[in-house]
């Protein structure tokens, strides 16, 4: 069976094992010290007014860097401005990427990518650096 994801994974060397391409990654808003701007203090502790993050797995976490113009780390942190304008530029230029379907390699499972999905999460990205303002967004 043809494997994208495997095909991808080999080529692409921002990352150097399956385990770093399939953990998660999480970018917040964040002041100087990477600690989060908004701290959510409703009574679910979780809701999407105070969310300012935004949660990837590994590959798709470097394969929206890679989108955006921006250089892959594992954990970094970036002026939320410069965010904004990478993620404003990308969008007004992306038309929605094709969908990566899922496959297995040996004992690992790659759940593929619907189409747009990367579109999405580079909005979501954009809302989070928006609010951000003078802040930083900060990942890892």
């Amino acid at each position: 069976m043809y494997c994208q994801m495997k095909r991808l994974f080999q080529v692409d060397r921002r990352m150097s094992s399956a385990y770093t391409k399939s953990m998660g990654v999480s970018f917040w808003s964040a002041d100087v010290n990477r600690h989060p701007l908004v701290r959510c203090t409703c009574v679910d502790y979780s809701c999407q007014a105070c969310d300012q993050s935004l949660h990837l797995c590994g590959s798709n976490a470097a394969d929206l860097f890679a989108h955006i113009g921006a250089t892959w780390e594992l954990a970094g942190m970036m002026p939320a401005k410069e965010v904004a304008i990478l993620c404003e530029r990308r969008l007004a230029t992306l038309a929605t990427e094709p969908a990566l379907l899922p496959c297995v390699d040996g004992r690992v499972i790659w759940c593929g990518r619907p189409a747009g999905y990367l579109r999405d999460r580079i909005a979501e990205l954009l809302r989070i650096a928006l609010a951000a303002g003078e802040g930083f967004i900060a990942w890892g």
